[in-house]
């Protein structure tokens, strides 16, 4: 109670009313959540390594019920709870203290890398998508569908996991520019907008996923790491919540897509012996710390 105090006092001097309640709203959850399923990630959610898939696809920060009204692809939708309200908590719930052999990640989400040194986690291949939108924030989702195809034909006998940062913030348009970076650039957040933003960044994303699906070979199934908030009341204090806080484990937060694609024949996935011959090539720390500031994560 006296962090959740002291973070709204702190908030109201440098930020005003309205962004205190909602920052101890906030605080709040974190405790709640944080006593049901303890401190590192949601307990109550799915181990995605023990679900069956060849190739999983990741939209980050996508919503459930948004995933299902924009959608077109061919495949049986299904429900799941994540590990995480956030990108670092679903990282840690997923693959801490895990050795995988059979796996590969490509991503364009900066937090296995920058959690790499902390959870002990072994995989066969990692590689971070090289950025090219938003000054070096993210990367286009074209540029991440084709470094895709490449890495699948690098590895084809193992799982494949490719993370999208979309429709996380920021904002592209429908047709693929950039749109603008809220809440970076300090704009004041309208709803309304900000849910059309967050609809045409997930929209531009699902284009690149159908164009990846038809590489792929196998069963695909098409997820999210967590939700986003666009505005919701949660209680037990009514003030309008944005984005994703950390250890909040309500619906929007937690119930993601599970899409699953069947690409015919099934992917041989062979387990190595050990890692391929790589040596993980971490940006410098201060970089990872201007980016997921940028995101909205610092």
């Amino acid at each position: 109670m006296r962090e959740t105090v002291a973070l709204g006092l702190r908030t109201l001097r440098e930020d005003g009313l309205s962004e205190a309640c909602r920052a101890a709203s906030r605080q709040l959850h974190r405790t709640y959540y944080g006593w049901r399923n303890g401190p590192s990630f949601n307990a109550q959610g799915v181990d995605i390594h023990d679900e069956d898939w060849d190739n999983l696809i990741i939209l980050d920060a996508c919503r459930y019920d948004t995933f299902e009204a924009c959608h077109r692809l061919d495949g049986r939708l299904e429900r799941r709870t994540s590990r995480g309200s956030t990108s670092r908590e679903f990282i840690a719930g997923n693959f801490a203290s895990r050795q995988l052999y059979d796996t590969v990640y490509l991503s364009d989400n900066p937090w296995y890398g920058r959690l790499y040194d902390e959870i002990d986690s072994e995989l066969y291949h990692f590689s971070l998508c090289p950025r090219d939108a938003f000054d070096g924030i993210v990367t286009h989702p074209e540029t991440v569908t084709d470094a895709a195809v490449e890495y699948d034909e690098r590895f084809p006998d193992k799982r494949l996991v490719v993370h999208y940062m979309q429709p996380h913030a920021p904002y592209f348009d429908a047709g693929g520019a950039e749109r603008y970076r809220w809440p970076a650039d300090g704009q004041a957040c309208d709803p309304d907008e900000l849910e059309r933003a967050y609809r045409e960044n997930l929209e531009l994303a699902l284009t690149e996923v159908e164009r990846l699906l038809e590489s792929l070979t196998g069963q695909t199934v098409v997820t999210a790491d967590h939700g986003e908030l666009l505005g919701e009341r949660l209680l037990p204090c009514p003030f309008r919540q944005f984005q994703h806080p950390g250890g909040v484990y309500v619906e929007e937060l937690v119930t993601v897509p599970w899409l699953v694609v069947d690409g015919g024949e099934r992917k041989q996935i062979v387990e190595a012996d050990e890692p391929a011959d790589w040596e993980f090539e971490n940006p410098q720390e201060a970089a990872v710390e201007r980016q997921l500031e940028a995101l909205g994560y610092v």
